[in-house]
């Protein structure tokens, strides 16, 4: 009689069971808390903004602004970023902006516009839509065409 070798195989163990919190919770956790403590600097930022009197590089950027809001389009939509920085940063003055946020909406809806590619259209476009949303800018009707 000839004994032949039986392999057994083990079940391969189970994994420990978690003891804590997983770095993929703690790495979204710090994410969330950032992203909540960035939002909430902005705000109050604003809020002290509002009443302090503003520096020359504050009314510098106004003037800017409102050099491009009344100059040729073509001037408004290549400095689009720092007019809508401008709209952004000083939401007391919303009416004063209103012409340039016009035209930049016009521009958008202007599909035979030349000045503008279709991907650069679309980027203006979410950029009016959310700083239409930042401002509560809903009773602008240029904006809100943008939104449709």
């Amino acid at each position: 009689m000839k004994l032949e070798p039986v392999y057994l195989l083990a079940p391969e163990p189970e994994p420990p069971a978690s003891r804590g919190v997983s770095r993929r919770t703690l790495v979204l956790a710090f994410a969330s808390a950032l992203g909540l403590g960035s939002i909430g600097t902005l705000g109050v930022q604003r809020a002290l903004l509002r009443d302090a009197p503003l520096d020359d590089a504050g009314e510098a950027l106004i003037r800017l602004a409102e050099r491009l809001q009344d100059g040729p389009v073509e001037e408004l939509v290549r400095g689009r970023h720092t007019f809508l920085h401008v709209v952004t940063g000083f939401p007391m003055d919303l009416m004063r902006w209103q012409r340039g946020l016009t035209r930049l909406a016009d521009e958008v809806l202007d599909a035979s516009s030349p000045l503008l590619e279709a991907t650069v259209r679309i980027a203006l476009a979410n950029e009016l839509l959310a700083v239409a949303v930042a401002l509560d800018a809903g009773r602008c009707d240029r904006l809100r065409a943008v939104a449709r």
